[in-house]
């Protein structure tokens, strides 16, 4: 009678079994460890890089006019974001 093949057993089983499978399967995991790491830290420094560019010219907030969020949220945000800021502004 064979012997019961454990959970770990089963899985080192099939890795050996199936070689091409466990490589490309290792090979994806580590393109996508890859470009993670790659993505994160291009955004980082793309923020890091806009901080710099605004901190240097003294900006403290940065307004867009219209995109497509904007389009989005409606007139009723828009007007109530004109008003904080029409009121933060009689504040400086």
């Amino acid at each position: 009678m064979a012997s019961p093949l454990s959970f770990t057993g089963f899985v080192w089983k099939n890795l050996k079994r199936r070689r091409l499978r466990t490589v490309l399967t290792l090979y994806g995991m580590g393109m996508a460890t890859g470009v993670f790491v790659v993505l994160v830290g291009f955004s980082r420094t793309f923020e890091q890089g806009w901080q710099s560019i605004y901190s240097s010219s003294g900006i403290d907030i940065a307004a867009i006019r219209q995109t497509f969020l904007n389009a989005l949220a409606g007139d009723a945000a828009g007007t109530k974001w004109k008003a904080l800021t029409v009121e933060a502004l009689r504040h400086v």
